[in-house]
């Protein structure tokens, strides 16, 4: 089934771009030479990405212009994926957040440029936090691509995720939802505790790897 849906999504897809006058180059990887050819022809004075796999160093270092990322999660705290849930999970709900930061040889390493924090609601499943997350961070990005143009310059600001606690964190599996809750994330701390023992005495995100 998830198959089918962008194939059936297209037009759509084709229509939106039409109707926003949105130039579109389809490459199949970032790694590939197509991505190459496109970089020289387009020549940006900015790329921004979203969800996209590690970038590898040697397309890094041939982009002469700032890599803009949104991520879902406060950083350093929350790297890796589903900032989020996992905030709430570690009884950080003041750390659910999005961060725009630029893109380094790390993972979701960069200099902070911006972070906002939101609240879920009781509505809202780990299947919407990402949608909270990219809410959260489209008027920062928004700001920081406008300054991009008027001041020519981006400046990384202090973030509120202590480095000393950073952290990168998987997906999630269906076993540590069941326990800790697909809505809001919040959990005992006794039944942490039981997670870790079970994980060898291990962090919680490292329960989170797919098996």
């Amino acid at each position: 089934m998830p198959s089918l849906i962008p194939r059936a999504t297209a037009p759509r897809f084709g229509g939106i771009l039409y109707f926003g006058s949105v130039g579109c180059c389809h490459v199949p990887t970032c790694w590939d030479v197509s991505c190459e050819t496109a970089r020289h022809s387009l020549h940006p004075s900015v790329v921004v990405v979203n969800g996209t796999r590690i970038i590898s160093r040697p397309l890094l270092d041939a982009l002469d212009c700032p890599i803009i990322n949104t991520h879902a999660g406060i950083t350093p705290r929350f790297r890796g994926v589903h900032g989020g849930y996992w905030a709430l999970v570690q009884g950080t709900p003041e750390l659910v957040g999005t961060t725009v930061h630029l893109v380094d040889q790390g993972i979701d390493t960069g200099g902070v440029l911006a972070q906002a924090t939101f609240e879920p609601t009781r509505a809202d499943t780990v299947a919407t936090y990402p949608y909270l997350h990219l809410a959260a961070g489209l008027p920062l990005l928004a700001d920081q691509l406008a300054r991009l143009r008027e001041v020519g310059d981006l400046t990384p600001v202090p973030a509120s995720g202590l480095p000393d606690e950073s952290r990168l964190y998987l997906h999630p599996t269906s076993g540590s939802t069941s326990v800790t809750g697909w809505r809001t994330g919040y959990v005992e701390t006794s039944m942490l505790e039981t997670i870790a023992d079970r994980c060898g005495g291990s962090h919680l995100a490292s329960c989170s790897h797919p098996s």
